[in-house]
């Protein structure tokens, strides 16, 4: 749909991906330009792998400012990437190649090894429980490089009656990965959570030092200092809330909140 110069595709309620008719190029969604906090965290990624295309707004970003990269895309329906072809600019490329099949399938047959892995493929009123267990940690570890991370853009509170959600990601998250970090987005109910398999923690003021450099070095194109600065320092509880597997994941019971 068109409204107000934006070009938005919804998954029944969900905007899932919008385009500024004016400015293609611009981040419409301020969770998509967290995901340059990454480089915080990985200082010089070759591969890249996307769990969900939508519109293609954030691997097209990746592919535009960061022309070393390679990047791979699972997108479960075909007709999502139709769209994004058709109607949000999205143009596969040597370096930018999209697969039409589910991002568990591709993780276990790509003979790829990634720097960095975006898993936004959970949405608001319908999780795909498969991509949010352990066993599928498990799967895409074996396909991380040494140094590899997960980031993932989850829908829901970091705290309160919204967040049971949110807080049995992290939980399974963690028991697959050394190190969490996370950073709910300003004004929206997105939180980006990034898992590492460093064995020292990185404090605040390391991840903000970091964002400063980047920005000083013109590396990257959004205010990641900023963003840098919502990193949650206070304990998130998760006694409540079960790891996710393949066996349990009762991700519909853990959905308690109404979409934007």
């Amino acid at each position: 749909m068109e409204d107000g110069g934006l070009r938005t595709m919804r998954f029944d309620r969900l905007r899932q991906s919008a385009m500024d008719l004016q400015d293609p190029d611009r981040m419409v969604f301020q969770s998509m330009q967290y995901l340059h906090l990454v480089f915080a965290f990985h200082e010089d990624p070759k591969r890249m792998f996307f769990v969900g295309l939508g519109g293609g707004s954030a691997p097209r970003c990746f592919h535009r400012d960061y022309p070393t990269l390679m990047i791979d895309v699972a997108e479960l329906d075909p007709e999502v990437v139709n769209l994004a072809k058709r109607y949000f600019l999205f143009q596969e490329s040597e370096r930018m190649k999209v697969q039409a099949v589910d991002g568990r399938i591709f993780v276990n047959k790509t003979p790829h090894r990634y720097d960095v892995v975006f898993l936004d493929a959970y949405y608001a009123d319908a999780i795909p429980f498969h991509l949010a267990t352990q066993e599928f940690l498990q799967e895409l570890k074996q396909k991380l490089t040494p140094n590899g991370i997960v980031v993932s853009n989850v829908i829901g509170s970091v705290r309160g009656l919204d967040s049971k959600l949110f807080r049995s990601i992290l939980k399974t998250l963690r028991s697959e990965f050394a190190q969490t970090y996370v950073f709910p987005v300003e004004g929206v109910p997105n939180i980006i959570v990034i898992a590492t398999q460093d064995k020292e923690r990185l404090g605040k003021q390391e991840v903000i030092r970091r964002a400063q450099r980047l920005e000083a070095q013109q590396r990257v194109h959004f205010p990641v200092e900023r963003f840098a600065h919502t990193y949650v320092l206070e304990p998130i509880p998760t006694d409540d809330v079960p790891v996710l597997t393949d066996d349990y994941a009762p991700v519909d019971g853990l959905l308690h909140f109404s979409v934007w």
